[in-house]
């Protein structure tokens, strides 16, 4: 499937420079029309019969006004909302008739352009976001895009939104399939976990003359490319591979020369063909053609799609109206754009949804959720963005001794403390050796040269009394006494050694090796015993792992897959890969808030990749993201500093920054910190409060290791 390339075409504008931007976004609008508000506008609400599926509604708070507002609500972007807006606009000003509105509604491309050019104060989009608008955003603001869900998208109109629906023919006996099978049917990457691409009846269960017959998928229009986009990020969990076999079906124009749009045509397929099955409308209708019942995971629940069901958000396909504004330190929200969608919020806005008749009102907890983004946060991040923006305040993270290594030649690669006596190893993997560096007292820098060949990933193992150390080029792991510092047992796997994890439960090292990416050959986790040195299992990744992170109080370990822009997670009971999580990048360094239930990862660029560096947020409940922040580029190291509230980074590019966490949805980043160029790799030594980096030699300068602290921690 051609899977969102006009959308990513027309968003790719908004990375050009501002003025460019800003007028190609002018010249989209120069025909969209103004709404006038009428002087003699409706003094009094209109009544409204409310159906008995959207009874909610009577339980949202009738609108009332914070206090008089006034100025202009400035909207850009699609249409489609055209007759809503009036509405909305006509009966907002029976509370507060000082509000004027400027709509230039002609296309969703404008939207962000229009908010970053200072042209608009609300963007509207007949679509999701794409990752490039969220990217040219944040690179002409300075800050994060502020979104605010104010509908639900329709049952069956195919303009508004609409959710989607899973249609089988009539015959076929399957009633409901789960995310991962729909994965598996129309995709061929299965990031959603499934072991492999879906292509028989049979795979789903089904048994006699059904069991061998394949599957052939159907869909709408190959030029709507929006509804596509969503069922990928939904479904596909961010592939954009799809099933060889899926055939689109464009609009057409019958005997009769009545027209027949593509997803009626996707319906009409499957019911002429009983191995048919097609992702469409989910409101379109044909007597030999059913729709079965979906749900996120397997153990359900399983539901059928309906206005009831799309509305209430029980059908997980159900899709959102969002407008997004300025929220942040640099563009402050507009007051007349928040009172106008706290009027939105309301009973009173959402009621003009049933009156409009194909848009779907919010159910009250989704309204609440919004009206408390709107009404909470904002105060805070204001004041906390004018305080970095000027520098006022305690710096969040401070530089406070270093330690040189005048020794050192060459670059470091990885890091690793010993907490019982503070001793923080470093491999300088261009002499083949490594340092060792005490964090308290007077000691002297020691070396250690055991035959290690490129030495990069090191994990020092308490428990067992170890320091591991991998080497790249002979692809050999050395496990060395930790208190004598010398060999204890080493085993080889495959070349390109490197990365290295400590599964707690199964008192297991997991090191990372090989990836046909780097062609290095299969990459696989070895499984090792950290006292004999024995190798006792494996897990094949294909690829190439950039970052191994265990959970604590779980039987998981989390790998970033570079090559495939995900997250494998993996059960350390069964030894095997449970899970793919797709994230907006290519993942270099992860960290973990057990507690939370919060996954760290940042992406970093690679050539030919326009896709600029983030520190995501992930559920580990799902895997859903839940949020993006600005980023360095090239993160080497991460961690998640769990007394601060801090997530901590250091990059190539010679940066260290930190992120807080305002709570487990919302961070902010408190400190970008410059370092040294090349100077990736550091080691949070939790007991010292304390986060080292270790800095590579330059002209007139040694190596050392800058050791930062949390600015509120003092000394201890």
């Amino acid at each position: 499937m051609r899977i969102h390339s006009m959308i990513a075409a027309t968003a790719a504008l908004a990375v050009a420079a501002l003025p460019a931007a800003a007028a190609a976004a002018a010249a989209a609008t120069a025909t969209a029309t103004a709404t006038a508000i009428p002087a003699a506008a409706t003094t009094a609400a209109q009544s409204i019969s409310i159906p008995t599926w959207a009874h909610y509604v009577t339980s949202l708070p009738p609108y009332q006004p914070s206090g008089e507002v006034s100025g202009t609500v400035t909207s850009w972007g699609h249409g489609f909302l055209k007759e809503m807006m009036r509405d909305w606009e006509q009966d907002f000003h029976r509370f507060q008739p000082n509000v004027k509105f400027q709509d230039d509604l002609a296309s969703s491309a404008a939207a962000m352009a229009g908010l970053y050019a200072g042209r608009a104060n609300l963007g509207v989009l007949a679509r999701e976001i794409v990752p490039m608008e969220v990217a040219a955003y944040r690179k002409m603001t300075g800050q994060e895009i502020f979104p605010v869900t104010v509908l639900t998208g329709s049952y069956a109109d195919p303009d508004k939104l609409m959710a989607l629906g899973i249609f089988v023919n009539r015959r076929n006996p399957l009633a409901r399939l789960d995310f991962r099978q729909l994965d598996a049917i129309f995709g061929a990457q299965h990031l959603a976990g499934a072991p492999a691409n879906i292509r028989t009846w049979g795979q789903l269960g089904l048994g006699g003359r059904w069991k061998d017959r394949p599957i052939h998928p159907y869909a709408g229009p190959a030029g709507d490319e929006a509804p596509a986009f969503y069922f990928s990020q939904t479904v596909l969990r961010g592939s954009t591979l799809w099933n060889e076999r899926l055939r689109q079906l464009d609009d057409a124009t019958g005997s009769d020369g009545r027209h027949i749009d593509g997803y009626q045509r996707a319906v009409d397929a499957v019911a002429m063909d009983p191995d048919g099955i097609a992702v469409t409308v989910a409101g379109y209708h044909n007597p030999h053609a059913k729709l079965v019942a979906v749900a996120v995971a397997a153990e359900g629940p399983y539901v059928a799609p309906s206005r009831a069901s799309v509305a209430d958000r029980s059908y997980p396909l159900s899709r959102s109206v969002t407008f997004y504004i300025n929220d942040g330190p640099k563009i402050r929200p507009d007051p007349a754009v928040v009172e106008f969608l706290r009027y939105v919020l309301s009973r009173d806005g959402q009621e003009q949804a049933l009156r409009e008749g194909d848009f779907l009102p919010l159910t009250p907890r989704i309204a609440r959720e919004q009206l408390a983004k709107l009404a909470g946060p904002a105060p805070q991040r204001l004041a906390e963005g004018a305080r970095r923006a000027t520098g006022k305040g305690s710096p969040a993270l401070e530089l406070v001794r270093k330690i040189p290594v005048p020794q050192m030649t060459g670059t470091w690669d990885h890091l690793t403390v010993d907490p019982a006596t503070d001793r923080l190893f470093l491999s300088a993997q261009d002499q083949q050796m490594v340092y060792v560096v005490h964090l308290k007292g007077p000691a002297a820098v020691r070396r250690i040269t055991h035959g290690f060949d490129r030495p990069q990933g090191e994990l020092y193992v308490p428990g067992v009394d170890r320091l591991v150390v991998t080497n790249g080029r002979s692809a050999r792991v050395s496990l060395l006494d930790g208190h004598e510092l010398r060999p204890a047992a080493a085993l080889t796997i495959s070349p390109g050694a490197d990365m290295i994890a400590f599964d707690p439960a199964h008192g297991v090292l997991y090191v990372e090796s090989g990836g046909t990416d780097s062609h290095r050959g299969t990459g696989w986790l070895a499984i090792i015993d950290p006292r004999s040195g024995r190798l006792a299992g494996k897990v094949v990744t294909g690829y190439r792992a950039a970052a191994l992170v265990p959970a604590q109080r779980s039987r998981r370990l989390y790998a970033a897959i570079p090559a495939l822009d995900q997250v494998a997670v993996i059960d350390t009971d069964t030894r095997s890969i449970v899970s793919r999580w797709p994230v907006p990048g290519r993942p270099a360094s992860m960290a973990l808030d057990e507690a939370s239930g919060r996954l760290f990862v940042a992406t970093r660029t690679f050539s030919g990749d326009p896709r600029p560096p983030v520190l995501s947020v992930l559920d580990t409940a799902d895997g859903r993201l839940l949020a993006t922040l600005p980023s360095k580029d090239a993160t080497e190291n991460m961690y998640w500093d769990a007394a601060h509230r801090l997530i901590y980074t250091s990059s190539l590019e010679g940066y260290v920054q930190a992120y807080r966490a305002r709570d487990p949805n919302h961070y902010d980043l408190v400190a970008t910190v410059r370092t040294v160029a090349h100077a990736g790799t550091s080691q949070l030594v939790p007991d010292l409060d304390e986060l080292c980096v270790a800095t590579p030699p330059r002209p007139g300068q040694p190596a050392a290791v800058w050791v930062f602290r949390p600015a509120a921690s003092g000394t201890r």
